[in-house]
């Protein structure tokens, strides 16, 4: 059965960045925002996606603001926080899926194909680089539940296989290594999701996606930038 975009699309990502506080984690060297089975995801890859995730996010909310509405921007820790997640994330699936011989490529092409779609006013170009802070948690946890459902047999529900491929994939990670860089919030595969070391200061980079696409919604991004300095803004 696929799962709706939404799934592929969503990656859970710390506000804590915006008050220039992370949280205690391994110390890694400098340079290294994660490392996933011994894979370095590196501070400039993660300053890269994040470029253009901030590009493609503002021009999508400049294509649909109303003539002579003030330029959009977005709180460049939540951005930044979910291109670190998303590129950790993408490659923990891809180790699981190759470790366990599992293919979910057309699931996933359907989902990336739909996130083409909803950023067609954006530079295509920019839209690939910064897929990574679209798709990490959504192609995790299409590994996960195909890992899940072939630990209990094809009668599976649903969600029984999803919630077992976390029970899995929190072994998995015990055993070879999710590590994030303090500057950034824990990854830790959980109950149903991969949860950041503060939930409470916690939100989906998919509704910072969603207030992009109408006007009215973006006020509740500007809410929430008005009085950041301008390095701690994403202007695109």
């Amino acid at each position: 059965m696929r799962r709706p975009l939404v799934s592929l699309a969503t990656a859970v990502v710390p506000l804590v960045l915006l008050s220039g506080c992370g949280s205690v984690g391994t110390e890694l060297r400098p340079g290294t925002a994660a490392v996933v089975d011994e894979e370095v995801v590196s501070m400039s890859e993660v300053d890269d996606v994040t470029d253009s995730l901030c590009t493609v996010l503002v021009s999508q909310a400049a294509e649909a603001a109303q003539p002579g509405a003030p330029a959009a921007s977005y709180p460049l820790g939540v951005v930044r926080s979910a291109a670190q997640r998303g590129l950790a994330l993408n490659i923990a699936a891809d180790r699981i899926a190759e470790e366990q011989g599992i293919d979910v490529s057309e699931d996933l092409e359907a989902g990336i194909a739909t996130v083409r779609n909803a950023y067609q006013g954006a530079d295509p170009a920019l839209v690939e680089e910064a897929m990574p802070g679209f798709t990490g948690d959504g192609h995790l946890e299409l590994v996960l539940t195909a890992w899940g459902r072939e630990d209990l047999g094809p009668q599976a529900a649903e969600e029984e296989a999803r919630a077992r491929g976390y029970e899995l994939g929190a072994e998995w990670a015990e055993e070879h290594g999710l590590e994030s860089n303090p500057l950034f919030d824990s990854l830790a595969i959980g109950e149903g999701g991969v949860a950041a070391a503060r939930e409470d200061l916690s939100v989906p980079v998919s509704e910072w996606a969603r207030m992009a696409a109408t006007p009215a919604s973006q006020a509740e991004v500007d809410e929430v930038t008005r009085d950041l300095p301008a390095n701690q803004r994403c202007d695109g």
